[in-house]
């Protein structure tokens, strides 16, 4: 699906972007710029920053930065074609017929279209309809109001298999399309998976339903049911309450994470409105960095059996290796959300969300009461157990006091500890996955040295009137550097297409790497005074790198052609002594024009 760049220019000129980012956080006028409190992360001292005559801004505190479409995909967690869609409906631009559809695109609408229809049916069932009065009564008989049931948008699909077929295909669906909607059983293309229960649709963070869940109510078949899979629905990439609980999650700086369906809705029924849970599926990394964009405090609330221990202890060490602040909220063992909700009402569910314990006293806990901690042996299992979730923390500081906690708790000596966890980390190694060019880790990119070409790109970007001249001397098979390579090619086509803007150029980046740091270099001072000069000069450096490149090239072909002692091969290298020598020429006066710059 692509918008035209005519369209998008429109949505970018109506969208100023202090008034935007205000909507998100409070802002204040200092110097040249507006600034105010990271929306984030949580912060006490202003780091975000606003350049509304760049129409840019940069966060110091987590060293994100771009446009207003960046903006909006960062905190809505939205694709480009979606941010823009956003700040159309925002700012009252019709996008209808904008849209040069592929069949990808079609096909997702189209699914999109229909959930939202089945959806208002199987509402309609619940709330209206004298087939869904026992789903309704059973759903107060839980403790949850209308409200809930709104905000929730709950449902109830009828009793009859075969009704949602023959309701929708009397509205015009083929079955060739229903049977890939996810509605549908794979044996039998009538039947509807989601007969005789109550539905909960399941929203991305856009608002868009993208699948369901149906809990049985009477009758034989598994307690819950999800949608399969679509073009749509990736479930370790969605959370179930999120849409309606992000305003909450980021106001608040907290989230629950939970089980299931009814333990969101009995969290909201008792005024927690920020609890999410996982779709049928463990906690993944996924949905965790979701949660990180907003800095909250994640509070893990899964069942006490042995299975939601342990799905717990995983949490803890997934948040723990994205730096995110955990606690768990402890219940009576037996009970989940719900049931206390049902039994006791809200208060107890408040009582135990706000005294949610340290991540590492319930790992402690849990230890200890699975191992005897007066035995060497249990000891020993105890630390072992401990040690699992220690190395899972990226803090060293952190990591430190947790030691101490440990030490002080089990009456071990900090030392031996130590030495201990020293050896159990060398065997025991984290992977970290590659998603820089640069290494087998994610470093900001600033916090190393920029090869000359990616400074040179990096101010073609600010700078982008200077584009034209670069592109005379170099193309991207001159430039080593894969960033400043992309860089190259993405200000390529938007000079051929006649609109370079840094708003554009942001789009066309994949890499939020480097995202991250052009927003960082746009709100720095080291490009803005004498903006020719940096150019001008970064251009003969990037010479100087190419051409050395070149003459190590040639000494390597002269070295090798030595060794075969023939006519052809003295012929050969005496071509290539010429070209070096012409090229040691070039570097010199290359070096002096360098040097007389710098020296200025």
């Amino acid at each position: 699906m692509r918008i035209p760049e005519s369209v998008i220019q429109k949505v970018l000129e109506a969208t100023k972007i202090e008034d935007l980012v205000s909507e998100f956080t409070q802002l204040t006028p200092k110097g040249d710029r507006l600034w105010g409190l990271s929306p984030f992360k949580p912060e006490k001292t202003p780091s975000f920053s606003v350049s509304p005559d760049r129409g840019l801004y940069y966060c110091f505190s987590t060293q994100k930065g771009g446009g207003v479409v960046q903006f909006v995909m960062e905190m809505e967690q939205l694709s480009f074609p979606e941010a823009i869609e956003y700040l159309a409906k925002r700012a009252g631009i019709a996008l209808e017929n904008s849209h040069q559809d592929d069949a990808e695109a079609q096909a997702k609408r189209g699914l999109e279209e229909l959930y939202q229809k089945v959806n208002k049916t199987f509402h309609y069932f619940l709330v209206e309809n004298p087939a869904g009065k026992r789903a309704l009564d059973y759903i107060a008989k839980r403790g949850f109001s209308m409200d809930i049931i709104e905000r929730y948008q709950v449902g109830y699909a009828p009793s009859d298999p075969y009704w949602l077929f023959n309701f929708l295909s009397k509205k015009g669906y083929s079955p060739q399309f229903l049977e890939k909607s996810g509605l549908f059983s794979k044996k039998n293309a009538r039947w509807g998976i989601f007969s005789g229960r109550l539905i909960f649709p399941i929203y991305e963070a856009n608002g868009k339903i993208v699948a369901f869940g149906g809990r049985i109510l009477e009758g034989e078949g598994p307690k819950y049911i999800n949608s399969p899979e679509t073009i749509l629905y990736k479930k370790s990439s969605v959370l179930f309450g999120y849409f309606q609980g992000k305003n909450a999650i980021r106001d608040d700086k907290k989230v629950v994470v939970c089980e299931g369906y009814f333990d969101v809705l009995a969290l909201a029924q008792a005024g927690i409105n920020y609890a999410v849970a996982p779709l049928g599926t463990a906690f993944t990394e996924e949905q965790a960095k979701l949660l990180k964009r907003f800095g909250p405090q994640v509070n893990i609330l899964f069942d006490e059996d042995a299975a939601g221990v342990n799905a717990t202890m995983k949490a803890l060490q997934l948040l723990e290796g994205l730096e995110i602040e955990t606690r768990v909220v402890n219940l009576p063992e037996g009970k989940d959300p719900a049931e206390m909700l049902e039994k006791g009402g809200s208060q107890g569910l408040t009582n135990a969300v706000y005294s949610s314990s340290h991540a590492l006293n319930y790992v402690l806990k849990k230890a200890v009461t699975l191992h005897d901690p007066n035995s060497p042996t249990g000891k020993e299992k105890v630390v072992e157990q401990l040690f699992a979730y220690v190395k899972a923390i990226v803090s060293s500081i952190k990591r430190d006091g947790a030691i101490e906690v440990i030490a002080d708790s089990l009456g071990l000596d900090q030392r031996s500890l130590r030495e201990d966890f020293d050896r159990y980390s060398v065997s025991n190694p984290i992977r970290v996955r590659s998603t820089s060019p640069y290494g087998n880790r994610t470093f900001p990119e600033s916090r190393r040295a920029i090869r000359p070409e990616l400074f040179l790109m990096i101010g073609a970007c600010i700078h982008y009137e200077e584009f034209p001249r670069i592109r005379m001397v170099f193309s991207p098979g001159d430039f080593v550097d894969p960033w400043a390579r992309e860089l190259f090619i993405a200000l390529e086509e938007l000079f051929r297409e006649g609109e370079i803007r840094f708003e554009r150029i942001l789009a066309k980046i994949t890499d939020p790497g480097l995202q991250d740091l052009l927003g960082e270099k746009i709100n720095s001072q080291e490009y803005l005074l004498n903006p020719k000069e940096i150019i001008d000069h970064s251009i003969q450096k990037v010479k100087a790198d190419i051409n050395l490149r070149k003459r190590t090239g040639i000494e390597a072909k002269i070295r090798a052609l030595s060794l075969q002692n023939s006519l052809e091969a003295n012929q050969e290298i005496e071509e290539l002594i010429k070209e070096k020598m012409f090229l040691d020429q070039e570097y010199l006066i290359l070096r002096e024009v360098i040097h007389d710059r710098s020296a200025e």
